[in-house]
């Protein structure tokens, strides 16, 4: 019998490789660590290395037959790789790298090759975006983080591997055998997320905390790339329920990691409840003083809300109340029309170029992001407002829409050239898309075509549902906001969080 004392002294398999001194640290050894190296542990037999290669390449090969005169050029000159054909689904595409395979077939490797799948295809996508920026939510993950990884539970490890997951089957074409395989192990990483996640709210002392809400959180924001899944606002309910519990938004902000999900939640529910009928919004909810505390506290931040400037993602919530309170209380209605007016004055006075003049880099890039921000909120405003009756529809603010519409195209045409900016676009392209039901065919095609591509160079599911609701719209006969939002949709959910310290 093995003595056990014996077997734990044992050097990881990384330090008998190189012939260095083993500290004996579990789960893992710090001299690897510390060395930059992903240390491979104590098992009972040396574990197999895996390295990523470029599609097409290989590192070893079976000797083959010699090949028929008649058949494929030896060098495959005009052979492509099924990845190849399959990551070109839209003209974008020609953009952007080939996405190697990923086929996760066991829990114990899965979070390594999905860290190894986001290292090397989903973090150098974005790194054209952090240029106008630093983005804290988006970062490699390096040895040490991923060492960090072995104390964080289950449904955020699998949530992040899901992440993976869907990105490479969002890449693909639907007719792509490989798609059916990868859904299937995404339904079953998704799986052990939510047990977990049931597991940690029915836990004393865990269930409430801050930890559990990101990974709600991290759950909704994955379905909701994924489908057009209607449980959405359970998951927002149990978020609203948790935090009631804690004392409310104020409570969560003072725990570890309440900096990254407070904002998340806010610019999530807002840009949720802008796709909603004013008769059903989560905002009917809540309480105007939690997100006024949440804009007050983060919007100073790089990203808080996305690319939203913090004086208009603001905007976007009063339109949002004013909205539910026309819903529920329309007696009150010469008030909110007052209202009405006064966001739009204020949206109006936003200056772009005062806002751009606070970043670092890339000035004209943010004046055109503050400018898409700002005639998009004001056509939103004037839409979704006279959807319910809030503003009147009058020759003066018909004239308006159709300015801001035009002005919004010009815009968005230039922002779809840039890397930087149209990772963000998803809603504007819906608020044109709304207001292209009075306008020609052309504009409609646009919206069409650049939803498409968003769909592909984003990874998400959600702009092509977007488009299939404002294709319906526009052939329904119907021509208001809420007409072509009749029930809650999730059109619009950001990416994910960043819950490095959230206890």
């Amino acid at each position: 019998m093995v003595d056990s004392k014996q077997e734990i002294q044992r050097p990881c398999w990384d330090c008998q490789r190189r012939s260095t001194v083993c500290d004996f640290t579990h789960p893992a050894c710090q001299r690897c660590t510390t060395k930059g190296l992903m240390c491979s542990g104590y098992g009972e037999a040396p574990p197999r290395k895996l390295k990523w290669l470029a599609p097409g390449k290989v590192s070893s090969r079976n000797r083959r037959a010699p090949t028929k005169k008649n058949g494929t050029k030896k060098n495959g000159a005009n052979v492509k790789t099924k990845n190849q054909l399959a990551a070109s689904p839209t003209s974008s595409s020609s953009t952007l790298p080939t996405i190697p395979a990923l086929k996760i077939r066991t829990n114990a490797s899965a979070l390594g090759e999905a860290v190894e799948y986001y290292n090397t295809c989903i973090y150098p996508e974005v790194l054209a975006m952090l240029e106008l920026g630093p983005n804290t939510k988006v970062h490699p993950i390096s040895p040490q983080i991923f060492a960090r990884t072995v104390d964080r539970p289950d449904y955020l490890r699998y949530g992040f591997v899901c992440m993976a997951l869907m990105h490479r089957s969002n890449r693909l074409q639907d007719s792509d055998p490989e798609v059916s395989a990868l859904n299937r192990t995404f339904l079953h990483f998704r799986g052990v997320m939510i047990r977990s996640l049931l597991l940690a709210i029915n836990e004393e002392h865990v269930g409430t905390s801050n930890v559990v809400i990101a990974g709600i959180l991290n759950l909704l924001l994955l379905e909701a790339h994924q489908s057009s899944t209607p449980e959405w606002r359970n998951h927002i309910n149990g978020i609203q329920q948790l935090m009631m519990i804690r004392g409310g938004v104020r409570a969560v902000a003072q725990a570890p990691g309440g900096e990254a999900i407070l904002p998340t939640f806010a610019h999530t529910t807002a840009l949720f409840d802008s796709t909603s009928p004013a008769s059903d919004m989560v905002i009917a909810t809540m309480h105007p003083d939690d997100f006024e505390f949440i804009v007050d506290e983060y919007g100073a931040r790089h990203y808080a809300f996305s690319s939203f400037p913090s004086e208009l993602f603001r905007e976007l919530v009063n339109i949002n109340f004013l909205r539910s309170k026309a819903a529920y209380e329309p007696y009150f209605m010469p008030d909110l029309t007052a209202e009405g007016y006064r966001i739009l004055t204020r949206i109006h006075i936003f200056v772009p170029e005062e806002w751009a003049s606070q970043k670092s880099s890339f000035a004209e890039e943010w004046v055109l992001l503050a400018r898409i921000n700002q005639t998009a909120m004001a056509l939103y405003c004037l839409s979704s407002l006279q959807s319910i009756h809030v503003l009147p529809e009058t020759a003066v603010l018909k004239n308006l829409c159709g300015t801001l519409a035009r002005l919004l195209h010009t815009h968005l045409v230039e922002a779809m050239q840039s890397p930087r900016s149209r990772r963000s676009l998803d809603w504007y392209f819906i608020v044109l898309g709304v207001h292209s039901v009075h306008l020609g065919g052309g504009m409609r095609e646009f919206v069409r075509t650049s939803l498409v591509t968003l769909s592909f160079s984003n990874a998400s599911r959600r702009p092509i549902a977007a488009r299939e609701i404002l294709e319906s719209f526009w052939v329904s006969g119907r021509t208001t906001w809420d007409e072509c939002f009749d029930k809650p949709y999730a059109l619009c959910p950001p990416w994910g969080l960043n819950v490095r310290g959230a206890t």
